[in-house]
């Protein structure tokens, strides 16, 4: 999750450059033969059924486990502000120099 700037995911917070950069650098180093990707917007609530199966993907309900507890739990342990906010310090450090 991103607002531009800075990411979100299971690692914590970071710059959204330095995440993209560590995933493509880090599965092309692993597939020789090659490997690319590339970013798609989401304009769907990923939590809607509908939504999910018109786009060809699982609803909450069709995991073994409540995706949604779990994600829930795993937010729950995470300090947002701290992290947040010294990635955003140093996009702007970024910026300044």
């Amino acid at each position: 999750m991103t607002d531009g700037v800075v990411a979100f995911d299971h690692h914590g917070y970071s710059l959204r450059n330095r995440l993209l950069s560590y995933h493509t650098s880090g599965w092309a180093n692993r597939y020789p033969e090659g490997w690319n990707c590339r970013l798609e917007h989401v304009s769907f609530n990923l939590l809607d059924r509908r939504d999910l199966n018109d786009n060809k993907m699982l609803g909450p309900e069709q995991y073994l486990h409540d995706p949604i507890v779990r994600a829930q739990r795993f937010l729950d342990r995470v300090n947002h502000m701290d992290p947040s906010a010294r990635a955003r310090a140093k996009h702007r450090v970024h910026i300044a120099v």
